[in-house]
């Protein structure tokens, strides 16, 4: 007799493959002969979570294999998906159908002004436990405040008579003409996927932010900012492992 809960599972994760093929057939405009080929289609044109997770979906691409071309005894299949591996599937399938966008992982971000002083800035760094922050002339975006670029400020002032008298007036805009070319954030749509805004950060520097505008560019109205420490959060969402 048929075991009614292995059944259940059996047709869950060949519904999620299939609705995962169609889902990508409509993406690419193809019509693929199979779940495999729709993935590794995805895969080629970088899908990120297909191109994340793929060590996990060659093993499912694997298993519709051969529960697709083994065929069944007394209505019972070769074999049955663990719930573990339909959960995955499933998981996969929902976010390649309605991807969990970066802005659901970006935080309210902490805002200068270029005329703000340099000490009160300061302060609001060391109390909240920042490193960086984006600095709006406005709604104008006009550079990023990092404790490394105050770090080289304070170094060219103590060696300099000058700036050293000038230091108690110093404000943000003073502390951005010591900030370097790599000291700059990424933009990102708040639609863009969280996965390639982690490997954006791993490919520059993992210190740089993303800021999180309406279009993507520093024109656009700030949303939020994801940092590296962000990362984990994110991989672990988004990773779907079979246990």
């Amino acid at each position: 007799m048929p075991d009614n809960a292995a059944a259940a599972r059996y047709e869950r994760f060949i519904q999620a493959t299939e609705e995962i093929k169609v889902e990508l057939g409509k993406k690419y405009r193809t019509n693929f002969t199979g779940f495999g080929a729709a993935l590794h289609e995805a895969r080629k044109r970088r899908q990120p979570v297909v191109s994340h997770n793929w060590d996990t979906l060659d093993v499912l691409i694997s298993l519709r294999n051969v529960l697709q071309h083994s065929a069944t005894r007394g209505g019972e299949a070769i074999a049955a998906p663990r719930q573990d591996t339909v959960d995955a599937i499933e998981r996969i399938r929902d976010q390649i159908r309605s991807p969990t966008p970066i802005k659901d992982f970006a935080q309210t971000p902490l805002t200068l002004a270029p005329d703000d002083p340099l000490a009160a800035a300061a302060h609001l760094i060391v109390e909240r436990n920042f490193s960086q922050a984006p600095v709006y002339d406005g709604s104008t975006y006009t550079g990023l405040f990092t404790t490394n670029a105050m770090a080289r400020w304070l170094s060219r002032t103590l060696l300099d008579d000058e700036l050293l008298l000038n230091a108690p007036s110093a404000t943000v805009a003073d502390v951005l003409k010591c900030a370097e070319e790599h000291e700059r954030p990424i933009f990102r749509k708040p639609t863009a996927s969280p996965l390639e805004a982690c490997e954006d950060m791993a490919k520059s520097d993992a210190s740089r932010p993303i800021l999180v505008t309406t279009d993507g560019t520093d024109r656009g109205a700030l949303q939020g900012i994801v940092t590296s420490f962000e990362i984990p959060r994110i991989l672990h969402t988004l990773s779907f492992s079979l246990s």
